[in-house]
C-alpha cells in the first residue's frame, strides 16, 4: 500500500520511513575504494548494499572506478572486488574476497508509483565524520537520458533510465550507490547522483539493478 500523502502528517511520514530504512539497513555498508587518477592515487567513499547472501553488493561504477583496492564496512571491514560494471547505469557488483557466515540481503521492489513516498541510505561525507543516515524524498517521475521534470539535463553521468526524486538533502556525496526503499523496505533504485535544480537524480531502477546481478551470479 503506498503512504496517502493528503492523510499523514510529516511526522508520520518520517517515522514511516525511519522503520522501513531501518530494515534495510544491516544489508548497507559504506564503500571505501582507493583509485587512480593521472599523477595521485585518492580516497573515494560510496555506499553499497547487499544483494546476494554470499557476499555480493551493488554500488555506484563512480565510486569505485579506476580502483587499485576497495573494502565495505559494515559489522568489519571487508575487502572486495569488482564482478561486473554496467557502464551505462552507472553499477558495479561487488565481492566480498573473504568472509565467514552469511549476508543480509536486500529485498527488490516490483515498481514504484507516482507520488510514492520513499527514503535513501547512504553514508554522507561530513568532514570526518562517517554515519548511516537516510534523507527522504517523493518520487517525481521517470527521467529519460538524464533529462529531469523540469527539462534541465543532468551533467556527467548519462543514463538510459533513471527515476528522478525530489526533495532530500542538499548534500549527497557519499551516498551514490545507497539504496532506495519504500515504506515496506523493498528497493526501488540506487542513488547516482544529486543536482539542486533537478532533485536527486536516482537511477536506475530495481529492475535494471536486478538484470546486473542476476547475469553475474
Amino acid at each position: 500500500m503506498t503512504i496517502q500523502l493528503a492523510t499523514l502528517t510529516l511526522d508520520e511520514i518520517i517515522d514511516k520511513l525511519q522503520v522501513a530504512c531501518s530494515r534495510t539497513a544491516e544489508s548497507v555498508g559504506m564503500m571505501h575504494a582507493i583509485v587512480q587518477k593521472p599523477g595521485h592515487t585518492e580516497s573515494s567513499i560510496g555506499t553499497a548494499y547487499c544483494v546476494n547472501k554470499y557476499g555480493f553488493f551493488v554500488t555506484a561504477q563512480h565510486v569505485v572506478a579506476g580502483q587499485i583496492s576497495s573494502f565495505i564496512s559494515m559489522d568489519r571491514i571487508y575487502e572486495t572486488r569488482i564482478v561486473a560494471v554496467d557502464m551505462t547505469n552507472d553499477l558495479a557488483l561487488m565481492q566480498v574476497v573473504d568472509h565467514h557466515g552469511l549476508f543480509e540481503p536486500v529485498v527488490f521492489a516490483a515498481g514504484v508509483t507516482d507520488g510514492e513516498i520513499v527514503g535513501g541510505l547512504g553514508y554522507p561525507d561530513r568532514g570526518l565524520s562517517f554515519e548511516l543516515c537516510s534523507y527522504l524524498a517523493r518520487y517525481a517521475g521517470p527521467v529519460i537520458n538524464g533529462v529531469g521534470p523540469n527539462g534541465l539535463i543532468l551533467e556527467g553521468h548519462v543514463l538510459q533510465s533513471a527515476l528522478s526524486f525530489a526533495g532530500g538533502e542538499a548534500h549527497t556525496q557519499g551516498y551514490s550507490g545507497g539504496p532506495i526503499v519504500n515504506e515496506k523496505g523493498e528497493v526501488v533504485a540506487s542513488t547516482i547522483g544529486g543536482d539542486d535544480d533537478l532533485g536527486f537524480i536516482v537511477g536506475p531502477s530495481a529492475s535494471n539493478i536486478r538484470a546486473l546481478v542476476e547475469a553475474h551470479l
